[in-house]
């Protein structure tokens, strides 16, 4: 349990992923509305159970990521942080220093790493994110799939992004005691930043 505490996971063309500017404005719900989520490149996550996979767009503002997860019985019952948040369905994300899981109920936990210490409580300036369930929340019929939809600040992983520029992430899935990861458990992968779609 403890290595989830520093592990999540992605992937697209091997340990890389294209991250295109999001050519419309995002609204964070949940819903991946936008026309900016249909244009960006996805990113299956590796593991036992039904698939899921990742979306990555960026702003000025903020490093969007979407988790759509396919999932007959979707469960979420604790508002606790770790571990607790690991026992049942959750998606994460692990960049920089800074680590971020987030539950069906929209339920975040999140720490950062200083200096080799892990901080627990310590709440991530400016993050947003939203959750959208297909079924019934912990309820005994056929869901079939949910999301999960983050922003995560620039102002908080090092100042404005430039074009070009390649982040190490790692992202996983927590279903029903799976585990679901990009690249791998233990490796980060690549997510380059892009122009927009066509531009």
């Amino acid at each position: 349990m403890m290595a989830l505490l520093s592990a999540v996971a992605f992937m697209c063309s091997g340990d890389s992923l294209e991250c295109p500017r999001a050519s419309s404005p995002i609204v964070v719900d949940g819903r991946l509305q936008e026309l900016a989520w249909e244009e960006a490149p996805r990113a299956s996550l590796k593991g036992p159970g039904l698939p899921a996979y990742v979306k990555s767009l960026w702003d000025e503002t903020y490093w969007y990521l979407a988790f759509v997860a396919e999932d007959t019985d979707v469960w979420a019952t604790t508002l606790k942080e770790l571990p607790e948040l690991l026992s049942e369905d959750c998606v994460g994300v692990l960049v920089d220093s800074i680590a971020v899981y987030l539950s069906p109920m929209n339920v975040v936990a999140d720490f950062k790493v200083h200096e080799g210490e892990r901080l627990f409580g310590w709440n991530l300036p400016g993050f947003l994110s939203a959750t959208e369930i297909s079924g019934t929340l912990n309820f005994p019929d056929r869901d079939s799939v949910w999301t999960a939809e983050i922003a995560l600040p620039w102002a908080e992983l090092g100042g404005p992004p430039k074009t070009g520029e390649v982040r190490k992430i790692r992202l996983i899935r927590m279903d029903d005691g799976k585990e679901q990861f990009w690249p791998s458990r233990d490796g980060f992968g690549e997510v380059v930043l892009k122009p927009m779609v066509g531009r």
